[in-house]
């Protein structure tokens, strides 16, 4: 799976992280249903740290298309709710 953090770059990320990930991104579904800012912008930091740490980060000169987009964690409550699909903000 290919995920972009938005005005970072790619990562590739494999299994076992993906589920690592989809737990958090459960935990900020929770935060959005409570309209919980805070916790939010630290899942979605979380999310982006798990993602630089343990993916492997695309060529700049490969394109790739992302399966997800991590937004930045000053991103508004009725910004991620567009982004959200039925699986959360991951996929999988």
């Amino acid at each position: 799976m290919i995920i972009r953090i938005m005005g970072e770059g790619q990562y590739r990320i494999d299994d076992a992280l993906l589920d690592e990930i989809n737990a958090l991104d459960e935990q900020l579904d929770a935060g959005l249903e409570r309209g919980d800012d805070s916790s939010l912008r630290d899942h979605l930091e979380s999310i982006a740290n798990l993602v630089r740490d343990r993916g492997t980060p695309l060529p700049v000169d490969e394109i790739t298309p992302s399966d997800s987009t991590i937004p930045p964690p000053d991103t508004t409550i009725d910004e991620l709710k567009s982004l959200l699909t039925e699986e959360g903000l991951v996929p999988g």
